[in-house]
């Protein structure tokens, strides 16, 4: 079955060729998995924050760190930011991230042109076209803009992010263009349909693997996110001369990229 950013990718591709990698096809298991929500009022911080404020925060970013830092795909070394490049990224965030009463995917749409997530039509109209709902296990709220666990220790990714992440890739992705969705695993491309006009990733690296830009075509685009504990959404661009140019786009938090045999063994 196909992710929901596939499904996108494949909207603003039509009649254009899509590659898409994610070893485990197969329906999840009916388990719970940890999932956090960051709740509105956690963010309305007086002037200066308070004891219990600061002991609030503290707590959930240490829990929301959590699954990055028992993986065994972590990295070698890890770089602190100052407190302020971790908090203000989520004070952004958080009006988004705490909308769980959305019962139909247009609502959710409207939402996110609403928080200036979606800024283009054709975006808005290829994520209203995808229901969100089929990607989602039965009994989550479906329109919530959150990830949410789908199995296999893998998360379907925030509506919002998947927004952001068309809109940065949305003049690659045109009729005839080819793209490359990577899910969880797939460090190494699929060098057999090679090279990519886009290329998506939807789980974090700790460095931009590359197997993936020898993949880019030249004047192609890849969004990737990268870091372990902290993460920043990657912007790579593969000039016409061969060049690389990296540029951040915004702080975010994905699971990391794994293996098949370690998704297994969950």
């Amino acid at each position: 079955m196909p992710t929901a950013s596939q499904e996108m990718v494949r909207g603003l591709t039509t009649a254009a060729a899509t590659a898409s990698i994610n070893p485990c096809r197969s329906p999840p298991p009916q388990r719970s998995t940890f999932s956090i929500r960051i709740r509105r009022q956690l963010f309305s911080p007086p002037p200066a924050l308070s004891t219990a404020r600061d002991r609030q925060f503290l707590r959930l970013i240490s829990y929301s760190l959590l699954p990055l830092a028992s993986s065994s795909t972590a990295c070698s070394s890890v770089k602190v930011p100052n407190l302020l490049q971790v908090v203000c990224p989520l004070l952004r965030m958080e009006g988004l991230w705490t909308v769980s009463s959305i019962e139909k995917n247009k609502g959710l749409i409207e939402h996110l042109l609403q928080y200036g997530s979606l800024k283009s039509n054709k975006v808005a109209e290829v994520m209203e076209t995808i229901d969100r709902g089929l990607f989602v296990p039965d009994g989550s709220p479906p329109y919530s803009d959150s990830p949410m666990p789908i199995g296999y220790n893998a998360t379907i990714s925030a509506p919002h992010m998947h927004a952001t992440c068309l809109e940065l890739l949305k003049d690659h992705l045109k009729p005839g263009m080819r793209a490359l969705d990577v899910g969880s695993d797939g460090r190494l491309g699929w060098p057999e349909l090679a090279p990519y006009d886009a290329i998506h990733v939807g789980a974090a690296a700790c460095e931009i693997p590359t197997a993936l830009l020898d993949q880019l075509k030249p004047g192609g685009r890849m969004v990737i996110p990268v870091g372990n504990i902290f993460q920043d959404l990657k912007v790579v661009d593969k000039n016409l001369n061969g060049s690389i140019t990296i540029q951040t786009n915004t702080s975010v938090r994905y699971v990391p990229l794994t293996s098949r045999a370690a998704q297994l063994q969950e």
